[in-house]
């Protein structure tokens, strides 16, 4: 079964129940699960996924918490073709910025990898 490294980019907490939620699914169905809250470049994996869940905040900008990974990745540039990812973007569709944060570290992620692992509904790679 697979692990996932979940990296939580919080600003009211309503991520960290989500992702505390996603923990106890995924244990259901076999696979491991670990929360970040303030995750680093370094604790990266190519062998487990990387599952960001993250808000926005203000403008659609990254939460505090998860600004030094974003910018880790900027400065570094590192080389993760093999890292398989995914991201869960919360919000309100009513903002102009809605799921800001989640589509510019989707964007950035694109860039820097070649190789995303997004999975529909019933756990199936698309």
């Amino acid at each position: 079964m697979s692990n996932l490294l979940i990296a939580v980019g919080t600003v009211y907490g309503s991520t960290i129940d989500l992702a505390e939620e996603a923990i106890e699914v995924l244990a259901a169905m076999g696979h491991s699960a670990e929360m970040f809250m303030d995750f680093q470049t370094n604790q990266l994996n190519s062998d487990s996924i990387l599952l960001i869940m993250t808000a926005s905040t203000g403008m659609g900008d990254i939460p505090d918490n998860l600004m030094g990974f974003y910018c880790d990745l900027l400065d570094e540039k590192p080389d993760l073709k093999d890292q398989r990812f995914a991201i869960v973007g919360l919000g309100d569709s009513g903002y102009d910025y809605f799921n800001g944060a989640a589509r510019r570290l989707n964007e950035l992620l694109l860039r820097t990898w070649r190789s995303a692992c997004c999975r529909d509904s019933a756990g199936r790679c698309k």
